[in-house]
Parts: structure tokens; sequence; C-alpha cells
């Protein structure tokens, strides 16, 4: 009988570990495409912020620049020429007195600067026909205004296509004056008058620039997993805010299909009263789930830094809110398995060691848990198995879902557990059960982190199989009130550590607000732009292009 235990366990395991993961399709399922996963709002509040701080860092490196050039062709009776600007540097620059930035339905962005003195110097050569002149110039341009549109869409990559569709300049006010060398100096003198007039031209930008912006925002919560949060639509814009519709799906890198659902439709509603939305469907946690499932990655190493006994009685808990992959766990003598956590007496913290033992500790000194064993808990295995150690090895076999809906979020996870008795050096496999686990999890934000509050509302405990006479389900069913009292506290102990904001450097939240609504999880703040590192990127495209004069 043992013999015929055994056997079918081992078949069972060579499904698991050799066979692809069958599950049951969940009937919540959204088979129709066309809803976002994520979408992030940056309302008129938010982008005068950003304004205000580009517009500053613009006005830092502005009078640095030397080294560009401009190109202007011109055309008058009997006269067609150009003059080739080059080794232009700036001698003065007073910021825009001015500036704006507003949202224009359908798809624009209207950024306008007025007020802007700058004082040039440069070089210049003329073509008029075969003739070339070359020479000085300086230049005096008081009270510009610049104006430039700019269109958002999606391009068929899901990337996001941005377009300078016009591009205006007016001037109060310039004076330039040209010194030529050579013998058509004169000549030049002649029209200086039109060149002065004509120089603002190469301020206008004549149809339009295609400039592709990478919008894939990569989350990695570790190495191998992202999020794929390429557009599905083109932004939407109104006159309070620009909204981007991303697909929102969080899968590994290595990974060749999409999950085979769709977000399902989240109902926003049109705040804008906070700088930043941020939005994010059940869709992105259910992804990740599948993609984790299918690709047998539910299963964890140990992990110092957290109560790694604990969590790791419910790994799947723990790679939703930690979803490192990890190396595969293994021990000499063990049996033909793939991937798998063992919980034995060197995975679990010193309190809780005794519980996995078959013969219970004489001195206890009052401690509850210290009293506590697993051949106490199930006398039989105490009676055949003394003074040995029990292991465990949990194996997900249905595919987990997870719901937001009532302000908390909800996961249902089923798991086989193969428990092992230690026998010199070989584990032997005396039963196979299953726990069926149903938890809330309310998501915190604290100390500017997401953070997690877990409450365990359900975990039954059914025999399937047992190698040892006189165990059956009653025996294994008392398993779970004990689990259920230590595990819950101590997972939400794990999960309150939180995972840090992202972009830091970049962004600071100020003041963010969680709701959690039905399908979905709404963060709303206000944010402050990280100048040093927005600073970084500037200078580095201003390099790419121009000279730089060094600071003082």
């Amino acid at each position: 009988m043992n013999f015929f235990i055994n056997a079918l366990s081992f078949l069972l395991l060579l499904d698991v570990t050799n066979g692809r993961i069958l599950f049951k399709e969940p009937r919540k399922w959204n088979r129709h495409p066309g809803w976002p996963g994520v979408k992030i709002r940056l309302t008129r509040k938010g982008a005068e912020h950003v304004k205000n701080v580009g517009v500053k860092i613009l006005n830092e490196e502005i009078p640095l620049l030397r080294g560009f050039s401009a190109e202007h062709s011109f055309s008058q009776p009997g006269i067609e020429g150009k003059v080739i600007l080059s080794e232009v540097q700036v001698l003065h620059y007073s910021p825009p007195q001015f500036t704006s930035l507003n949202f224009m339905p359908p798809s624009y962005l209207l950024l306008q600067l007025q007020g802007i003195d700058i004082a040039l110097t440069g070089r210049f050569l003329g073509l008029i026909g075969l003739a070339s002149i070359q020479g000085a110039v300086t230049g005096d341009i008081r009270q510009m205004g610049v104006a430039v549109q700019i269109e958002f869409k999606t391009a068929p990559d899901g990337l996001m296509r941005v377009r300078v569709v016009d591009c205006s300049t007016t001037l109060l006010y310039s004076q330039f004056f040209i010194d030529a060398e050579g013998p058509f100096s004169g000549f030049v003198k002649t029209f200086e008058r039109l060149a002065r007039a004509d120089l603002s031209d190469p301020f206008k930008t004549l149809g339009p620039v295609d400039n592709p912006i990478v919008e894939r925002l990569v989350r990695r919560f570790t190495k191998g997993l992202i999020i794929d949060n390429r557009n599905i639509a083109d932004p939407t814009i109104n006159y309070d805010f620009f909204e981007t519709q991303q697909r929102g799906e969080i899968r590994y890198e290595d990974g060749i299909q999409n999950a085979p659902f769709f977000p399902p439709p989240m109902r926003t509603t049109n705040d804008s009263d906070r700088m930043l939305y941020l939005f994010g469907s059940e869709y992105l946690f259910n992804s990740l789930l599948f993609h984790a499932y299918e690709g047998n990655r539910l299963l964890l190493e140990q992990n110092n830094r957290i109560d790694r006994g604990l969590v790791r009685l419910c790994p799947l808990l723990q790679s939703f809110f930690s979803p490192h992959v990890y190396p595969s766990l293994g021990t000499a003598g063990s049996p033909p398995l793939g991937p798998q956590t063992w919980i034995d007496e060197t995975s679990l913290p010193a309190q809780y060691k005794g519980l996995v033992r078959t013969s219970c500790a004489n001195e206890t000194g009052g401690d509850f848990i210290a009293s506590l064993c697993f051949g106490k808990l199930i006398p039989e295995i105490a009676k055949q198995f003394p003074n040995t150690t029990s292991s465990f090895v949990l194996l997900p076999h249905e595919l987990p879902e997870f719901q937001l809906a009532n302000g908390v979020g909800t996961i249902d996870l089923k798991t086989r557990v193969l428990t092992y008795i230690k026998e010199g050096l070989r584990r032997r496999q005396i039963l196979v059960s299953s726990a069926d686990t149903l938890a809330a999890v309310r998501i915190l934000i604290e100390d500017r982190k997401f953070a997690a509050d877990f409450k365990l509302h359900k975990l039954a405990v059914r025999l399937h199989r047992s190698a040892v006479g006189g165990v059956g389900s009653e025996d294994i069913s008392q398993l779970a009130p004990l689990s259920k009292t230590f595990l819950g506290p101590q997972l939400s102990k794990a999960l309150r550590k939180g995972v840090p904001f992202p972009l830091q450097e970049s962004l600071e939240f100020i003041d963010p607000q969680l709701t959690v609504h039905d399908g979905f999880v709404e963060l709303a703040t206000d944010f402050r732009l990280g100048e040093k590192k927005l600073r970084e990127e500037v200078k580095r495209a201003f390099a790419s292009n121009f000279f730089r004069l060094s600071s003082p």
C-alpha cells in the first residue's frame, strides 16, 4: 500500500515538474481588449510645476551655451542666397517674463515663453550664387516670444510619438551688426537692414518634426520582471489634464506570450485637484500571478531579511509583494523534484524550529509555541517516527486570483502540501494534503513606501493521501487554526516592511492618498521634481548638440 501511494505521488511530481501547469480559467477574465491596465494623469497643477522647474533649468543652461549653428535662406528681387551661422555664443541672456503650459484637446500641449532678451555673437558664411562672403556677426534680440505646439500620438508599436507641429517667434526689437571680410564687405553693408529683418526666420519650424519617446515605465520588482506599459491608445487630453492609456501587464523578460486576458474597464472620475494621479487595475496583479504560475516561479529561496520560514509557508504572497526570481533549492537525497520550497528545521527561525520536530522538547519555560511540535499535533506521527524532523514542499495547483473590492484586496490561493519525514540521509514522503487560503490585503502608504496589512480569513487544510496508518482528515484539519493564529500576524509584519516608492531620485511624492476602488487602485498626490536628476538630463541633452561654457 505504501509503495502504491509513493508511486502515485512520484507520478504527480513528475507531471508538475516536466509538464505544463494546467489551470481552470477564472470566470472573471476579460477577453475583450481595448481597456488600459495603467493610467497616469498629469493635471494642470502638476504640469505647471514641471514647466517651472524645466524653465528654471533652461535659464541656467542657455547663458552657458556656445558653438551651435543655424542656416537661413533668403530671396529678394534679383538676389537669392543662404546665410550660415556658426560658432554662435550667448553673450547675455534675460529669462522670459511670462511662461505658460496649456492642454489643448484633443492631443496637444502649448508652451509659451514671452519677454526673452538675448545677445549673441558668432561667425557667418554668406552664399550668393557662386560667390561666398564670411565674417563675424553680433546681435541683440529683445522681448522675444516663442510659442511651441506639441502633438502626442501613440505609434503602432505602442510607443509615444511626439511632434512639434508649430513653432512661432515674435520679436519686439532686434539689431545685428555684420563685419564682413574680403572684397564684398561694402556689398553686404548695403543689405544689412534686410539681413537684420529676416534673421528671426531660423527660429520658425516649418513642417512637423517627429521625436518618438519611449514610454515603457519599467517597474522592476526584481531581475527578470517588467511591467509592459506600452500605450494602447492616444493619450486623453482635455483642458484639465493629460492622461496616458497603457497596457500594464507584469511579466518576465524571457516570456514569449502575453497574458490570455485583458484589463477590465476602470471607472475613473475626472478629478484634477492634485498634481498627479496613478491608476492601476487589478489586472497588473493578476497578470503577474499568471506569468509566475505559468513559469513555475511561485517558489522562493530563503531570504535572510524577512521572517523566512513563515513567509515560505505561503510563497505566492511573498512572490506578489516581493516577486524575486530565485534559483532552485535542493537537498542531497531528496526526491527528484523540480524547483521547490522546503520548509524544514534549517529554514525556520529559532522560535519555530520545534514545530517541525516529531517529538516535543521537555523544557519549554512556559512558552506555548515552544511546547508544540508536529508529533503533538498528530500523535500517530510521534509514535511511528519519534525523535526526527519533518519537512514540507508547497506546490500551487490552481491559478491564484487577486481581486480589489470594498476597499481591500483579496487573494485566493490553493496549494498542495507534501509532507516528508527525515530518515537518515533521505526524506520519506508520508502525507499529501491541500491548503485553501483566502486572505485580505489592505494596501497602505507608510514612510514613503507601499506596504500592506495582511489578514488571513480562511486556511482550510484537507488530507488527500497518507502513508501513516491512523492519520485521517480530522488530524490534518486541526493544523489550520494553529497556522492561522501565528501565520497571519507574522505575514502581516513582513508585508508592513513595504516597497519604496519608485523614481525617488526624480520624483518626491507629497501627501499621497491611496484609494481602493472596485477593480483598481488610485494614488492621488502632489509632487516635487528632483532638480538634480533633471538638471543632469538637460545637461546631457545640451552637450549632445552644443558646446557649453564652464560655470563660473
